[in-house]
């Protein structure tokens, strides 16, 4: 079976409009959803942001689903400066911020990429790096892709890959540009755990004392809606049958 990953509602939004879905599970916050797309049979995976759910995820589809191959899809922040909101970049290595690297699936990684540029999309390759947190400033990025080369940061391909790789499954990840490397992101992991300590009001608080991160909170909400649209938009060209 072929397996999609993504990690947030969000993301998949769109995918799952187009999709024909014939059956729903939820385990531990994780959702699965089975059914076709572009004629094949596929299970898309919504993992839950951050390595420690998409690690359980990752388990989750070896003990229970066989998969012959997984495609993660998603959002990420660009580390390398050249990257515009928008642009996809198909990893060639995913590397773990506490140490270790992994080899995306070469041959099946190359051939998606030729696909999406026979269609005009935006699509180059490089190395991604995933972290613990979330990566919100311009100087992080910076010193990321300085330090490793990395030209997209997520929180969920190195959990994945860990286990996934292992067990012989091909792997690969593919990487939407939301937030680009010259411009502070909306630091939204700061913002959820203040929303969690503040109670009800705690959103409009946040707001209230840093009123800046307005701005970046609609631009990183409709950043992630395109992605949304642009994962869809993926998924149907390299699952479109041409037997």
């Amino acid at each position: 079976m072929l397996v999609i990953t993504a990690a947030t509602s969000e993301e998949l939004r769109e995918t799952l409009k187009i999709a024909d879905i014939k059956h729903y599970e939820s385990h531990a916050g994780m959702h699965f959803f089975f059914g076709q797309l572009g004629g094949r049979d596929i299970l898309i995976v919504q993992t839950g942001v951050g390595p420690k759910r998409a690690g359980a995820a990752a388990n989750k589809i070896l003990q229970a689903h066989a998969p012959a191959a997984v495609i993660a899809v998603g959002a990420a922040g660009a580390a390398d400066p050249s990257l515009c909101v928008g642009d996809i970049v198909i990893a060639k290595t995913i590397l773990h911020h506490a140490g270790g690297q992994f080899p995306a699936d070469e041959r099946r990684s190359e051939k998606i990429a030729a696909q999406l540029r026979a269609q005009g999309m935006p699509v180059s390759c490089g190395d991604c790096f995933t972290t613990g947190t979330f990566i919100h400033t311009a100087r992080q990025k910076q010193l990321i892709f300085q330090n490793t080369g990395a030209r997209v940061i997520d929180m969920e391909s190195a959990s994945l890959i860990k286990r996934l790789h292992p067990a012989g499954v091909a792997f690969v990840n593919i990487r939407i540009i939301s937030d680009t490397a010259r411009q502070d992101a909306f630091n939204i992991e700061y913002f959820y755990g203040y929303k969690k300590k503040a109670g009800g009001f705690g959103a409009y608080a946040y707001f209230m004392q840093n009123p800046k991160e307005i701005l970046r909170a609609a631009s990183l909400r409709k950043n992630v809606r395109l992605v949304g649209k642009r994962i869809a938009a993926i998924l149907e060209i390299i699952l479109e049958r041409t037997d």
